[in-house]
């Protein structure tokens, strides 16, 4: 089906289980309207207003989502496999359990929105594209593993436990957020601001830090135990990158430098380097 309908006005409309496959619904008014369980495949919403639109398990693949506002929205459940929400507004929108494989978010305003469980495995540079997206507030129990957070602004966001593995966090925002057991390993992290972050048991192997900002970070007991939980080895760092005081001749200590002002993290002979105060 094919509708035309741009510009409409359908605020409120009673719409669920419809079928708008295809449908053109350019800069419509769809405010608050239930399409819980709708067919929006292919359908353009280019500039429409979605604010609290309920779309709970509704099919927008291949969904045309660019400069839409979906503050409020309920998208929970629901398909956007290959959908395009650049520049969309999704402030405080649910998102849980939404499949967002090879979504492209680019530019957009999460603020608050709630991805616990959404699905963005596998996202990559040419998949699900978060660059510069906001996700300030974000809760994000879901798996992000190579996903495109660069310029990303992810402060004060729950990242506990999180598989980032290789993520790209060029620039990241990353203020405040908790990344307690969280897995970097290999993760681009240039110049990304990590002060205040909550870092303890975070695994930072093979990541990139050069010029990463690591003031009064959070790692947790290991300055009073003796432990080593914050995890280091073979991860590469600049003159640029900003240690605090109690971390910074430890790095130095703890480190080869290979030239033109670049370190890397050594490692023990069990091939992990925990960052734990010298013995003397």
């Amino acid at each position: 089906m094919n509708v035309g309908l741009p510009k409409a006005s359908l605020r409120g409309a009673a719409l669920r289980g419809a079928n708008l496959r295809g449908a053109d619904l350019r800069d419509a008014d769809l405010r608050d309207a239930d399409l819980r369980g709708a067919n929006l495949q292919v359908a353009n919403l280019t500039f429409a207003s979605l604010e609290g639109i309920d779309l709970r398990n509704a099919d927008l693949r291949d969904g045309h989502l660019n400069s839409c506002d979906l503050r409020q929205a309920d998208l929970s459940d629901a398909d956007l496999r290959n959908a395009r929400l650049t520049k969309a507004t999704l402030g405080h929108a649910r998102l849980s359990g939404a499949d967002l494989r090879e979504a492209v978010l680019c530019d957009a305003m999460l603020r608050g929105a709630d991805l616990q469980g959404a699905d963005l495995r596998n996202a990559d540079l040419h998949h699900t594209d978060l660059h510069g997206a906001d996700l300030r507030g974000a809760r994000l129990r879901t798996v992000l593993h190579t996903a495109n957070l660069e310029e990303a602004d992810l402060s004060g966001t729950d990242l506990r436990r999180q598989l980032l593995r290789n993520g790209h966090f060029h620039g990241c925002n990353l203020r405040r957020a908790d990344l307690r057991g969280a897995i970097l390993a290999g993760a681009d992290l240039r110049d990304a601001d990590l002060t205040g972050a909550q870092l303890w048991k975070t695994d930072f192997e093979e990541a990139d830090l050069s010029g990463a900002v690591f003031d009064d970070i959070d790692t947790g007991p290991w300055q009073h135990t003796g432990r080593g939980l914050l995890y280091l080895s073979g991860a590469r760092w600049s003159a640029a990158t900003q240690w605090p005081p109690d971390l910074e001749s430890l790095m130095m200590a703890r480190s080869l430098c290979v030239g033109d002002g670049m370190w890397v993290v050594l490692r023990t002979r069990v091939h992990r380097l925990t960052v734990s105060p010298l013995k003397r």
